[in-house]
Parts: C-alpha cells; sequence; structure tokens
C-alpha cells in the first residue's frame, strides 16, 4: 500500500510537470490527443504543428502577442463584444491569408459556478468565436474548439480584474 501512495504520488507530479495533452471532440464526435506546449510567455503551441512547416517558434510567438490575442466575454455571456469584432477581423484576414493554418480555440471561464455549468459556457464562447470567424470566411474544418470551463485560469485573485482575464477565448495556432 506504501509503494502504491509513493508510485501514485510520483505520476501525479509528472503528469503536472509533463506537456499537456487534451483530448478534444470535433465536429465528427471523433476525439483527437492534442499536445500542446506552453513556452515561458504563456503561449500555447501545438508541438506536433509545428515540425516541418513554414512559421517559426519566433514567428508564431509574434503572432500570438499581436494578431492572436484573447477574446473576453462578460459575465455568464457567450456573445462576441463589439470591441473585440475588429481583432476577430484580422485574424480572419490572416487565416484566410494562410490557408495552411488551422487553429484550436479554447474557452475558458472565471471561477465562479460549476465546473459543468462553466465547461458549457466555455464550449459556448468557443464555438461563437469559431461562428464568427466562419462569418468572415474563414473555413469551418481549418477550426476545432475545447472548453476548459474554469480549469485553466489565468489569475487565481478573487477580484474583478482576474474574473475578465479568465473569461476568454484562447488561440492555438496548428500550422
Amino acid at each position: 500500500m506504501k509503494y502504491l501512495v509513493v508510485i501514485m504520488s510520483f505520476l501525479v507530479f509528472a503528469a503536472g510537470c509533463a506537456d499537456k495533452d487534451t483530448t478534444i471532440r470535433d465536429d465528427s464526435q471523433k476525439q483527437k490527443t492534442v499536445k500542446t506546449q506552453r513556452t515561458d510567455d504563456g503561449i500555447n503551441i501545438d508541438k506536433e504543428g509545428i515540425s516541418g512547416k513554414s512559421l517559426t517558434d519566433e514567428q508564431i510567438k509574434t503572432l500570438m502577442q499581436t494578431v492572436f490575442t484573447d477574446v473576453h466575454f462578460a459575465y455568464n455571456k457567450y456573445d462576441i463584444l463589439d470591441e473585440d469584432k475588429q481583432s476577430l477581423r484580422a485574424k480572419a484576414d490572416w487565416l484566410l491569408k494562410n490557408p495552411a493554418i488551422t487553429i484550436l480555440i479554447e474557452g475558458h471561464c472565471d471561477d465562479r459556478g460549476s465546473s459543468e455549468y462553466n465547461l458549457a459556457l466555455g464550449d459556448q464562447r468557443a464555438q461563437s468565436v469559431a461562428s464568427y470567424l466562419v462569418s468572415l470566411g474563414v473555413a469551418a474544418e481549418r477550426m476545432e474548439t475545447i472548453s476548459f470551463g474554469k480549469e485553466k485560469p489565468l489569475c487565481t485573485e478573487q477580484n474583478d480584474n482576474c474574473w475578465n482575464a479568465n473569461r476568454r477565448a484562447h488561440f492555438v495556432l496548428n500550422r
């Protein structure tokens, strides 16, 4: 029993230190595992998509900081805010100029509410962003969505600034 506890502790520790594997469901209800790596800048990059492609890691970081910035949402809402529409237009324009690139849209929530509720809300947020990009001409098959609900907060303090930061759609580029 003692060895089992030690082994389980090691596995939990090792899992926390490793790159993240995320299981997502696409439109055909098939599940896919996406390996992402969070850089020191907090930017997620699809590790499997990086090899053999034309964009360098540095180019992806620059894009993530300039074009593919997070989109934020009001409390308990998944509507695209007017102030984010221009940002989404820039993302759509870039994607239309780079047809080989696909993206993963992550839906996130603040920590208020149940896990189940926030997973559903995060999914609606990711879907809302994907639908908006489709309305701007981006092909739906170039986008995948996933909800993390309240499981991956940017900030853990209990105040409006943190809650606002956590209510977001985050983008991961797949090359």
